[in-house]
């Protein structure tokens, strides 16, 4: 069997973890380019705990679980993050 992907450890690590209310949006910048496999393992962990992209380097995250799996997955690609929390009016 071969090795698991960054996204694959991440989805293990955080599947558990309990699913804070609230929405955040998590903003990150990579210096130089954008790593091509952080963009799949990124669309891995959209698609297992939600989250959508709201434009590039921005991702708009439904649980508080899912923002901290889009953190975790960036700070590996050597990004600088940021998880700031949407307040309704």
């Amino acid at each position: 069997m071969g090795r698991k992907s960054h996204a694959d450890q991440i989805i293990e690590e955080f599947k558990d973890a309990p699913e804070d209310g609230g929405e955040f949006l998590v903003i990150y910048d990579f210096e130089g380019g954008n790593p091509t496999r952080f963009y799949q393992n990124l669309d891995k962990i959209l698609n297992q705990f939600g989250g959508e992209p709201i434009q590039l380097s921005v991702i708009r995250s439904p649980t508080r679980r899912c923002a901290l799996a889009v953190k975790t997955l960036a700070q590996i690609y050597g990004a600088k993050v940021q998880i700031f929390p949407i307040k309704k009016e």
